[in-house]
């Protein structure tokens, strides 16, 4: 997926600071399956899709130190989607200006539903995705 954003700081206070989101949030599907007996193809499926959901959220940053903090999210949208739902944690650590590690924790739920079971065209994902991932970012 991919997600553009805008932020606006709400409060800052001298170890935490609050924001609100407003954004737009991509998703891309496309599943091909294909069973082949001694190399003939037997049977193929192809099924997608895409949509782009608008949502607002609402971000915390925590300054557990000078060079570390907490930052937690929530995100709730709709539009290309019957939902989208959004919740990180990450936890930043400041090595110099220019270099930072971060481990985060997203947790996305997702409800679009494309036509009906009857159609051909029927696509629904309705899911819950939990992502743990390890950053490195070089600032320049």
């Amino acid at each position: 997926g991919a997600d553009v954003n805008f932020e606006y700081i709400l409060n800052t206070q001298p170890d935490s600071l609050w924001s609100c989101l407003i954004g737009l949030y991509h998703v891309s599907q496309e599943y091909k399956t294909s069973t082949n007996i001694f190399d003939k193809r037997l049977l193929s499926s192809h099924k997608g899709a895409d949509w782009t959901d608008l949502y607002i959220g609402i971000k915390n940053q925590y300054a557990l130190s000078e060079t570390l903090v907490w930052e937690n999210s929530f995100r709730i949208g709709a539009g290309g989607s019957d939902g989208y739902s959004a919740f990180n944690s990450s936890l930043v650590k400041t090595w110099s200006p220019a270099w930072e590690t971060s481990l985060v924790l997203n947790v996305a739920s997702f409800d679009y539903q494309n036509g009906e079971p009857i159609e051909q065209n029927f696509y629904l994902y309705n899911a819950t995705e939990t992502t743990f991932n390890v950053g490195i970012t070089y600032l320049f």
